[in-house]
């Protein structure tokens, strides 16, 4: 691995002096790496050299908010909603309804996004969705609507269901018709659909 750093000593910080993407994070190419995977996050790849391996589904949040930093000191790994609640707290803006749409831009699920910002469960995250939509904070177009749902976000359909949102708003948030909303509500299935989930005998 090429170290193409600087070291700030006012910082203590592990500047990244190679390519640096429009988002200010550096990328490197790392050669010994298999195929495929050679072009690489900076920060991700110094952790992983100097810390081990990064935990399945987690993120490396740059402690001292210098997303050109490479120094493993200054780099943490954590769950996705634990570093969008570490950003949010740092910027120190009341927008939260845009930050709830934003993350939810990112998929995140609803229980993530209310983690991270305090909300109420998931129909709390899922109302500050649809409000930043509603004020134009965030394009509907940005935030995404799956078709095909998977274990979870039928749990969260039967959540807000549960929490009073309507099965017709729901079905039009999900990108399903309204009697495939209420069947989840219902726990009721076809057979099409208990066999594509491995579950017909």
């Amino acid at each position: 691995m090429k170290e193409s750093y600087e070291i700030n000593p006012a910082s203590g910080c592990w500047e990244w002096t190679g390519y640096i993407d429009r988002n200010g994070y550096g990328r490197l190419y790392d050669r010994s790496a298999p195929k495929g995977q050679r072009t690489e996050w900076a920060h991700r790849a110094f952790y992983r050299r100097q810390k081990g391996p990064i935990p399945d589904r987690y993120e490396v949040d740059h402690v001292c908010q210098n997303t050109k930093c490479v120094n493993p000191e200054h780099l943490d790994a954590v769950s996705k909603a634990e570093h969008a609640a570490r950003t949010m707290r740092r910027l120190g803006k009341d927008e939260r309804h845009k930050s709830a749409a934003v993350l939810r831009g990112s998929r995140l699920k609803y229980r993530e996004i209310a983690e991270a910002l305090n909300y109420a469960g998931r129909a709390g995250a899922h109302d500050a969705v649809m409000k930043a939509i509603d004020k134009g904070l965030i394009s509907a177009d940005d935030v995404p609507k799956p078709t095909r749902l998977n274990d979870e976000e039928r749990e969260e359909v039967r959540d807000l269901y549960a929490a009073g949102v309507p099965q017709t708003e729901i079905a039009a948030w999900y990108g399903i018709d309204s009697s495939a909303v209420s069947r989840i509500c219902n726990h009721l299935e076809t057979r099409k659909a208990r066999a594509e989930r491995g579950l017909a005998s």
